[in-house]
């Protein structure tokens, strides 16, 4: 174990945040009534009772789509009955995509591909079809494999992209879902501070629409990077592709923010390369963070640790060392707010790829991730937070064959299970109360083979329940 300080620099402004969740909520109250009746003693209070909490009926899943020549590749999926009783069939399903809406047919349990070029993809459900769809996005160019999970829109993302490497070309997407167009800031910051050369101010992102901007390549000269998206009047979709070169085989990947700046980040299933992880980390508010970072195998025993202090404004790349596994856990802990994601990367005598694993939400109820159209096997990785649990896990192919088992997470440890080519994976947490122990979750998709492609999808929230409502009784 090694530590290492820095000292602590002058403050420096906070940035706010905003946290989008995946699942659709909606609350309300019923008031029965009372009549005045002044001559009679005033009645206690009617008890009030907590309706069961019912499904989601209207869901949206946004994908920003291919970029250039590049196609993508919709992967697309309908939770199992295995998963959970409250699952039904029918309802509908409809891909919009540059203004125009086609119906979409995917029975329960099953899932399907969809490729396409260019602009973004809005996937809608609505009724039964709506609890428990995931999709997620791929694509494959110059002998590399990216995946993005397909999510909703939000009004601030941070992430972590780049080095210093010749050739390396960083483009960001950014997709407004909304009705009306999005005035968007993107700046960039790194170990020595932010990069005023490099900022965008007020990039309008249309309608329905999306717009890509390259970040000047004298940024990547500084080391650490981190692309920062903030909108102050509407809410977009971020990505940044992250690549060597147009056409060499020298890698290729998508970057997102999923979990938003937290105390505690997780990045399950970092490919460990020459027993080491690399990660990035940033402190977005006004004070530094003090960062412990833990990188553990399998083995209970496999813990590599070290204490650093990422500056106010700044951000740090530090390497774990020592770690005797091929695919590791990294937990970043802080008493600030702070963003983390892994890198890691993969080579074979024909082609090099590397992959941004990023800290993964906490999944309150239900989750998935699909490989259908990713041609590569995976491993699901499972992390837990704090006191030990367990979770239900339906590994299901396209045609809706599944199969159930409940899956033991250790205390501040992690759980995985190979997962084969085009399934897709399923948690459902065991005990749904707001105590229970958080788990985070990624499936990272690298065969063994000769190019050995590697790339991480985080599993997301998939839309579930909507809150129970409060009925005031007689």
């Amino acid at each position: 174990m090694s530590r290492s300080r820095t000292s602590r620099p002058r403050t420096w402004g906070a940035q706010g945040w905003i946290r989008a969740g995946v699942l659709a909520a909606g609350t309300g109250a019923v008031v029965l009534a009372a009549q005045a009746a002044p001559v009679h003693p005033p009645k206690a209070a009617a008890p009030t009772a907590r309706a069961a909490a019912m499904p989601v009926d209207a869901a949206s899943l946004v994908c920003p789509g291919g970029e250039g020549k590049d196609a993508a590749t919709l992967a697309l999926a309908s939770a199992p009955m295995q998963l959970s009783s409250m699952l039904g069939g029918g309802g509908q399903l409809q891909v919009n995509e540059a203004g125009h809406s086609s119906a979409v047919t995917l029975a329960r349990g099953h899932s399907m591909t969809r490729t396409w070029k260019n602009g973004p993809l809005d996937v809608v459900a609505r009724g039964a079809s709506a609890p428990g769809i995931t999709a997620t996005q791929f694509h494959e160019a110059n002998g590399a494999v990216s995946a993005q999970a397909c999510t909703q829109a939000t009004a601030e993302a941070w992430i972590p992209v780049g080095d210093k490497q010749p050739g390396r070309l960083l483009t960001v997407t950014l997709v407004n879902p909304g009705a009306r167009a999005v005035s968007v800031d993107v700046d960039v910051r790194a170990a020595d501070g932010a990069l005023d050369s490099a900022a965008i101010a007020d990039k309008a992102v249309p309608a329905h629409g999306r717009v890509s901007v390259n970040i000047p390549a004298d940024a990547l000269a500084h080391a650490a990077v981190v692309v920062h998206v903030r909108s102050e009047d509407g809410a977009v979709v971020a990505s940044v592709r992250d690549r060597v070169g147009e056409t060499e085989r020298k890698g290729d990947d998508v970057a997102a923010q999923y979990a938003p700046p937290a105390p505690v980040q997780e990045m399950p299933g970092v490919p460990v390369v020459d027993r080491s992880v690399r990660v990035r980390l940033a402190a977005p508010g006004s004070r530094a963070a003090v960062v412990r970072l833990q990188a553990s195998g399998k083995d209970a025993g496999d813990v590599s640790e070290r204490v650093v202090t990422v500056p106010v404004g700044r951000s740090l790349d530090v390497t774990l060392d020592g770690i005797d596994d091929d695919v590791a856990a990294v937990r970043a802990s802080s008493q600030e707010n702070i963003i983390a994601s892994a890198f890691a990367s993969s080579a074979s005598k024909k082609s090099r790829d590397f992959t941004w694993v990023p800290a993964a939400p906490a999944l309150d109820a239900a989750a998935g991730a699909s490989l259908d159209g990713a041609r590569h096997a995976g491993r699901l990785v499972v992390m837990g937070e704090g006191r030990a649990t367990s979770v239900t896990l339906v590994v299901s192919d396209p045609s809706g064959k599944a199969t159930r088992r409940r899956l033991d997470v250790p205390a501040n440890g992690w759980a995985s299970v190979d997962v084969p080519k085009n399934a897709t994976v399923w948690l459902l947490r065991d005990d749904g109360s707001a105590d229970a122990a958080p788990v985070h979750a990624a499936v990272l998709v690298r065969d063994v083979g000769a190019d050995q492609p590697v790339t991480s999808v985080p599993l997301v929230p998939t839309p579930w329940l909507r809150a129970p409502v409060e009925v005031t009784q007689r």
